[in-house]
């Protein structure tokens, strides 16, 4: 039985003056964005400007402190002042909304990839063990994976164990992805691969996507909205057009040109 992966209704993310350290290092200032249902976002910037900070604060990873973050109509941030606590039913019910892909693959290395699919749908969301795994095998296929379903995470490449993590965060029905320099740990040969996926994600599917990403190329390819960030802060943001080709603020044309050289 082919069962078709599903999503949930995609929703519009808001970041609202969210602030956030480390002991005495101010990671966030004071950032504010605003991500429209079904759209794509991507983040880019010089390491240490806080790209994956945001990402982790919006998966609830990190508390903020201060600011507000919404997904639709309903307040998910959790902050330090214990203002916004939240059951750990609310957290669960909050992060299947969320899937985020990570720089390293995090596979657990005794399941094989479909095991890897499967396993939080069927805990996290109480899918029947049958269902999740006709459903699992298509988002593998959908990844080009269908052939390594029963592959240990040693037995594949660097490519496509991202693609399996990928999978993963797809099988728990997601309306926002957030994707975390998903090809930085990848050899250059089996970059390619992966961003091949996530291009057909977005073209394909209703979900709204957040991307943090140094391939400009690629960002340009898939994004909307594109923001560049240093030291915490949004230096400037706009289209792809606007930001990539033609930036009016010296520190995004530096960095771009930097970028380029290498």
């Amino acid at each position: 039985m082919i069962v078709e992966p599903t999503f949930n209704d995609a929703e519009r993310l808001r970041i609202e003056g969210v602030s956030k350290s480390f002991g005495n290092h101010q990671v966030l200032d004071h950032v504010s964005l605003d991500l429209p249902a079904g759209r794509r976002m991507a983040l880019i910037g010089p390491s240490g400007s806080g790209k994956t900070t945001v990402l982790r604060c919006v998966a609830m990873l990190e508390m903020i402190d201060a600011g507000a973050i919404y997904l639709g109509d309903r307040r998910i941030s959790v902050d330090l002042t214990g203002r916004t606590a939240r059951s750990a039913r609310d957290l669960r019910s909050i992060r299947s909304k969320i899937g985020m892909v990570f720089q390293h693959f995090n596979l657990f290395p005794n399941m094989t990839a479909i095991d890897n699919v499967t396993l939080a749908p069927v805990k996290v969301l109480g899918i029947e063990k049958a269902h999740a795994r006709d459903e699992g095998l298509q988002i593998l296929a959908s990844v080009g994976l269908a052939e390594k379903a029963h592959a240990y995470p040693s037995q594949l490449s660097g490519g496509q164990q991202q693609r399996v993590a990928i999978a993963r965060a797809l099988a728990m029905h997601p309306s926002l992805l957030l994707f975390d320099e998903v090809t930085s740990a990848l050899d250059p040969e089996l970059v390619g691969e992966v961003l091949e996926v996530v291009r057909k994600l977005a073209e394909t599917s209703p979900l709204s996507m957040m991307i943090v990403t140094h391939e400009m190329r690629f960002a340009a390819d898939i994004s909307d909205h594109v923001v560049f960030m240093e030291a915490g802060r949004i230096v400037e943001e706009g289209t792809p057009e606007e930001v990539l080709r033609s930036s009016v603020n010296e520190r995004t044309r530096k960095f771009l040109h930097r970028i380029q050289l290498h």
